[in-house]
């Protein structure tokens, strides 16, 4: 392996073609493909007819209307079981799909078609555009076929965007030429959701892409997987200082059981999304160059204390950051949704009576309801106000009333109580200094008098504990 392994680039960049083997095709592979043809690539094939067709019965005939909303609900069935096959998730295919000068050609039974032009953005997306939305309001349609076609849609149409929001799966490629310039850290943020056998393979495996880290680490299979991570990441903080850390995945420190320092990210697949979610936050990044232009005012002759660096004995990192103020713990969240809504009602109206002194409660409140959409950004709740009432509801249901119950009762509430799991355990903390009250959420337990900092140049908060 020592041996073949720096091979394997050479191997891929200079194949006459790379073969891609997705397994074999089932009718809504075909018709994902068969609609590729027709309306990406305005090719007239076999495949291509049957959308040709339907497009001009549709406009005679109201079944052919509702057949050609079935074929599209098809269609996205097969867009999504072509981005869920298993070879999208194995580690070693990620510099294979990549590293070609030719677009790699992907076969699926008998298809031969280009995965990168069927899953590009525009091609994606365009099928989302191309439905007939007039038959959710045709009176020559029986009313409870169009709402049963109008529920199959929506329900098709939301796993097809959830599946594309992965785009380290759908977007390999994107019909461009692979850029040596890209940076390490968004190769391994790409990779996260890979898998490999031997867990060294999840750096070795990105060698191909990343030539300058094979020159500095040659392959060694007989080094240690911490060894190799602790490399990699002083290799990658020497080469894109701090940015690395809004790139890489971090785990807790009960999930990532190692003798690491903590800011080793965790290399391996699967991280708890909680450790990314504070990126694009809005008040967090509002400060974040707060920070960069009082730190640009500062002339930086090249000083020391503004360049991120690892000790000489690799375990300490230095980090330039601004300090914003320092910790007030709150409470520890509760497993049981019912009682995790009780606390959240708790929190608000304590905010009335602890804070009492605080000039502006409604902007802390509202500064509350942003940490829940930290956890979905899809909520619907954007201020207090507009979840407080469906808190209370779920929050007054009895301990006898189980989960069915709970959901059958509330209705729309369901989404509202399994997202109340997603704070279960973590801790609720206030940091705060003379200007401005921040909540947050950590997966460890925060103290009082620990320290929030801004680090230089990104927009992920870190908390310090002086020991």
């Amino acid at each position: 392996k020592n041996t073949q392994v720096p091979l394997m680039a050479t191997i891929y960049s200079t194949a006459a073609r790379v073969v891609v083997m997705l397994g074999d095709a089932t009718p809504e592979i075909e018709l994902a493909v068969a609609w590729t043809e027709r309306y990406v690539e305005n090719r007239f094939t076999k495949g291509a007819l049957y959308w040709w067709r339907l497009d001009v019965a549709r406009i005679f005939s109201d079944k052919a209307r509702v057949n050609r909303v079935h074929a599209a609900c098809d269609a996205l069935h097969g867009m999504i079981q072509i981005m869920t096959r298993p070879y999208w998730f194995r580690m070693w295919t990620y510099q294979e799909y990549l590293l070609p000068k030719r677009q790699p050609l992907t076969v699926c039974g008998n298809l031969k078609f280009n995965t990168s032009t069927m899953l590009a953005d525009p091609a994606k997306y365009s099928i989302l555009k191309r439905i007939d939305r007039s038959i959710w309001r045709d009176n020559y349609i029986p009313a409870d076929e169009v709402a049963s076609l109008k529920r199959l849609w929506h329900a098709v149409r939301d796993e097809f965007i959830e599946v594309c929001n992965y785009d380290e799966v759908s977007s390999v490629r994107q019909n461009r030429m692979f850029e040596n310039r890209e940076a390490p850290g968004h190769h391994f943020r790409r990779t996260y959701h890979r898998k490999c056998q031997n867990p060294r393979d999840r750096i070795y495996a990105l060698y191909g892409v990343i030539p300058d880290l094979q020159k500095a680490f040659p392959p060694d299979y007989n080094k240690s997987f911490e060894q190799m991570a602790l490399e990699t990441t002083i290799w990658m903080i020497d080469q894109e200082g701090p940015m690395i850390f809004t790139l890489l995945p971090f785990a807790a420190a009960n999930a990532w059981n190692t003798q690491l320092p903590s800011w080793v990210p965790d290399y391996r697949p699967g991280p708890a999304q909680f450790i990314s979610s504070y990126r694009g936050l809005g008040r967090i990044s509002d400060m974040a160059r707060r920070t960069r232009e009082m730190e640009s005012t500062v002339s930086d002759n090249g000083s020391e204390h503004m360049r991120t660096k690892v000790s000489d004995n690799g375990s300490i990192l230095h980090l330039p950051a601004q300090r914003f103020g320092k910790c007030q713990a709150v409470l520890q969240f509760s497993m049981d949704p019912r009682m995790i809504a009780s606390q959240l009602i708790r929190v608000i109206e304590m905010i009335k009576e602890r804070w009492s002194d605080i000039d502006d409660k409604i902007q802390m409140h509202n500064q509350f309801a942003i940490i829940w959409l930290v956890f979905d950004n899809n909520s619907q709740f954007r201020n207090v106000a507009m979840w407080y009432d469906r808190l209370s509801k779920i929050a007054e249901l009895g301990p006898s009333v189980t989960e069915e119950e709970m959901w059958e009762s509330e209705g729309s509430t369901k989404p509202l109580i399994e997202h109340l799991r997603t704070f279960g355990g973590h801790r609720l903390f206030l940091a705060n200094n003379n200007n401005l009250y921040l909540f947050g959420i950590s997966p460890g337990a925060v103290e009082d008098e620990d320290i929030f900092i801004i680090p230089h140049l990104l927009n992920r908060p870190l908390i310090l504990r002086i020991d």
